[in-house]
């Protein structure tokens, strides 16, 4: 029935088509609506999962505002959230949202500007949650050595990480009391991976550093050197 009104939709029509087949999970009519309007897939049947460019995703924040959130489009009308967010959120790195496929800002007409344009879309639902857990982590930015090191360890085991602090924060020298470039931010790692996997991998990854790295939440929570991450808490000023 839905596939052969399709022949007959504007392509305004087509979009929300999609939109609800996508919400229903029926993949048949999404391909015949991605078809219609000259989206080409490269799966032929089954859940559509592929790799279509970063957009920018608005979803409700607690707030009542709102928030943005890169993700990586997978679909017509689907996307994965590709940043860990904070304890409390609805969503999290790894879930998978219908989003509606209409633009919520204009493509900028220069071209260079153009080249660094990530769309945004506005999310509709919730289709699949990824099952993602954050963790905070907090303290005095390493070497930039350090850190590209850091992030490639993350990056190698698929743990979407990203820092949530700027170049205006600092914490305290323990000895000196001098101000010191900080670095906060959230890991996320998938279901099959244990709190204590990642205490493990972060004290592994940091334990060269200049000055160690906190992450006093997921400490308390498997019982772990919680007295340690409450020093460097303290002694940092975090």
């Amino acid at each position: 029935m839905l596939a052969e009104a399709l022949d007959e939709l504007t392509e305004e029509d087509t979009w929300r088509m999609i939109v609800m087949a996508t919400s229903a999970e029926d993949w048949e009519i999404v391909r015949k609506g991605a078809a219609k309007i000259g989206m080409p897939l490269k799966s032929t049947e089954g859940p559509i999962e592929e790799e279509m460019g970063l957009i920018r995703l608005v979803l409700p924040a607690p707030d009542g505002g709102q928030r943005q959130v890169l993700s990586i489009r997978t679909g017509p009308a689907t996307a994965r959230l590709a940043l860990p967010q904070p304890r409390g959120m609805d969503y999290n790195a790894g879930d998978l949202v219908v989003f509606d496929p209409q633009l919520l800002e204009p493509v900028p007409e220069d071209p260079e500007e153009q080249q660094n344009f990530v769309p945004p879309f506005a999310a509709v639902r919730m289709l699949r949650p990824g099952g993602y857990t954050s963790y905070f982590f907090d303290g005095a930015a390493p070497s930039e050595e350090d850190w590209a090191e850091f992030t490639e360890v993350m990056a190698e085991r698929g743990w979407p990480m990203w820092v949530y602090s700027d170049e205006n924060y600092t914490v305290t020298h323990p000895s000196t009391g001098e101000p010191l470039p900080g670095v906060f931010g959230w890991v996320a790692v998938p279901p099959n991976v244990t709190p204590a996997e990642v205490d493990a991998l972060l004290d592994d990854a940091t334990e060269r550093w200049v000055h160690p790295l906190a992450w006093l939440d997921l400490a308390r929570e498997i019982g772990v050197e919680v007295e340690r991450h409450e020093r460097i808490v303290k002694e940092y000023g975090l």
